[in-house]
Order: C-alpha cells, then sequence, then structure tokens
C-alpha cells in the first residue's frame, strides 16, 4: 500500500493491558483501505510518569503505512481509545472523568509518535494541538524503546526526525533519557 510511514505509541495500565494492545492493533488492521500494519514492537513494562500513583503500563510501538493525513489519523485513533472506554473531553472542558484527565489510567492510549514527513507538523484538532513528533518523545524510554523496535533501519533511526531534539538518531535520544 502507498501512503505515509507513520509510527504509533501504544499503552495501558488497565484492565488486561497486553490483550489491549493487541485488540488496539487488531482493530486499527480492520481498516485495509487506508491502514497497513508493518511491524510491532516487543511488549515493554514501564512505571508510570507524572502522575505515578497508578498502576505499571504496558507499551508497544508499530510501524504503519496509512492514506489517512495526520487529523484524519488521530480521529480514528481516538475513536479507538473511546471503544476501549476512555472519555474525552475537549480542551477547555472541566475535567470530571478519570479517563479524560491528561496522565491518568487507561485501558488503551494511543499517540501519533512520527509521520513519515521530516518537518515538524502542528495541526489544530478538536482534541486540541496535535504535535508531531510527539512533544514529549524525547523524556520517555517508554515510548523510545519500542520505537527503535520498528523503525526501519538504522538509516531510519537517524532521520531528520530527531533533530528537533538536538539529536541524531533515536540511540543517542535514549541515551540522554538513562544519562538524566
Amino acid at each position: 500500500q502507498n501512503g505515509s510511514i507513520v509510527y504509533i505509541g501504544l499503552g495501558s495500565n488497565l484492565g488486561h493491558r497486553s490483550l489491549s494492545i493487541q485488540q488496539g492493533i487488531e482493530y486499527l488492521s480492520k481498516y485495509r483501505t487506508s491502514i497497513h500494519i508493518q511491524s510491532i514492537s516487543y511488549l515493554y513494562s514501564s512505571k508510570a510518569m507524572y502522575n505515578t500513583n497508578q498502576p505499571d503500563f504496558y507499551n508497544a510501538a508499530i510501524r504503519i503505512s496509512t492514506t489517512l493525513k495526520p487529523n484524519q489519523l488521530l480521529e480514528l485513533l481516538k475513536s479507538i481509545e473511546i471503544q476501549f472506554g476512555r472519555t474525552l473531553l475537549s480542551s477547555s472542558s472541566i475535567l470530571n472523568s478519570v479517563n479524560s484527565i491528561r496522565y491518568a489510567p487507561r485501558t488503551l492510549d494511543l499517540d501519533i509518535l512520527l509521520y513519515e514527513s521530516n518537518e515538524s507538523i502542528t495541526v489544530d484538532t478538536k482534541h486540541g494541538m496535535l504535535q508531531i513528533p510527539h512533544s514529549k518523545l524525547h523524556e520517555r524510554l517508554f515510548v523510545l524503546l519500542p520505537l527503535r523496535d520498528v523503525l526501519k533501519s538504522k538509516l531510519e533511526s537517524g532521520r531528520d526526525y530527531f533533530r528537533k531534539f538536538q539529536v541524531e538518531s533515536i540511540d543517542e535520544l535514549i541515551e540522554n533519557v538513562y544519562n538524566k
């Protein structure tokens, strides 16, 4: 399938975490006309960041090719999260549901990490601003380790994706997090 190469991060810390991630991937694979899953990372376990009083997460990443534009893909990912019980509120809404609070526990979290185009992308959506590369990518080992698994090659791991973070490769980003 022709389309853009996109990297998506998956996370879960409620319910049957590994099954939720597997089912999230299976749900995405049903969109055969617009999404083709090319690679799936290993599954990683990590402590919650920011809001640490919650269960540990399982994390993974996938590489897909898609004909969807970033805002269309975001809408699809958010609809899948809702299927898994997440409540989404607009950025201006009062937070009244644990699953809508930033960094709260969740059955399934899906984030666009990288989009094929090397430049940074910022899109205003009904869910707020979408930033690609993901704005916190550089500080999250639970994202970087699975992402490294699904990057196409060593060449891919040194692409301009990571220049935004003043490094030349994903390995350098990972090393920076370990050294903090």
